[in-house]
């Protein structure tokens, strides 16, 4: 019998409508015709989550889709740099293509816990695989509605999926 999550998972892994962008750590982006990120996927070991040294951010970088100046969103990483931060490359994730608009509740604190709890759950299961996902309802919209974070283990058993919304 298929499973739904290892077919959800493939559907998202492969999936491109306009472009992909991936790096040095396999986390890829894809973006729609609009140029506005639609999802991203990664994976993490325990290894790299439990690596006790830690690199500094570095500033954006690429070209921004939206206007952040004074719209009251916050620029919110789709693949977290606290789950890359285990090596210098970490200024990966500054690239504007993974980044999409946030409300400051949501990226500074539903956002931040979700990592933590993410990195928990790496180090408990020792391999992840993530999809998260950004939701726009308006076809012209630049703002994501929603967010879904969906967790799976390497072996494509759904660990836990949440729903955010971007309410501002």
């Amino acid at each position: 019998m298929l499973k739904t999550t290892i077919l959800s998972l493939a559907i998202f892994i492969s999936l491109s409508v306009q472009g992909q962008i991936q790096n040095s750590y396999h986390f890829t982006n894809s973006l729609d015709t609009l140029g506005r990120t639609q999802w991203v996927s990664y994976r993490l070991t325990s290894q790299m989550v439990e690596d006790t040294v830690r690199y500094r951010r570095s500033g954006f970088w690429g070209t921004p889709q939206y206007e952040y100046r004074n719209s009251g969103y916050d620029r919110g990483h789709m693949a977290n740099h606290s789950a890359f931060d285990f090596d210098e490359r970490v200024h990966e994730t500054f690239n504007f293509a993974n980044i999409v608009p946030q409300t400051r509740f949501i990226n500074r604190t539903v956002i931040r816990y979700l990592e933590e709890y993410e990195r928990k759950l790496t180090s408990k299961y020792g391999c992840l695989y993530f999809v998260i996902r950004a939701m726009y309802e308006g076809t012209d919209s630049s703002i994501p509605d929603y967010f879904i974070r969906e967790v799976y283990t390497c072996d494509a058993n759904l660990v836990t999926s949440f729903k955010i919304e971007n309410i501002p």
